[in-house]
């Protein structure tokens, strides 16, 4: 008999996998999402974790996640309002950590 022929009666099914990717990456994006409406409010891009930006990156690696144009124009907003928030920080001669 073959490994490919032997079933795991505990395995989650594929539309569980599923259910549970969809589940971390609307989590990750609800956190982050979260952390830019504190920056905006605050004026300051300390309000966003890095390590949850290295995570989302790091879940997009891993899932080989490809960007399409309305993720593009998404993303386009997002980094229009950091950059903003850096601007507006330059002038009042505040800075994040690592720049």
């Amino acid at each position: 008999m073959a490994d490919s022929d032997i079933q795991n009666k505990n395995a989650a099914s594929e539309d569980d996998l599923g259910t549970v990717h969809r589940l971390v990456t609307q989590g990750i994006k609800m956190k982050i999402a979260a952390q830019v409406k504190k920056a905006k409010k605050s004026g300051k891009v300390d309000k966003i974790s890095m390590r949850d930006l290295l995570a989302a990156g790091s879940w997009c690696r891993y899932n080989n996640v490809v960007g399409k144009s309305s993720i593009d124009e998404e993303l386009g907003d997002v980094v229009d309002e950091l950059d903003a928030i850096r601007k507006r920080q330059r002038k009042h001669k505040v800075t994040a950590v690592g720049e």
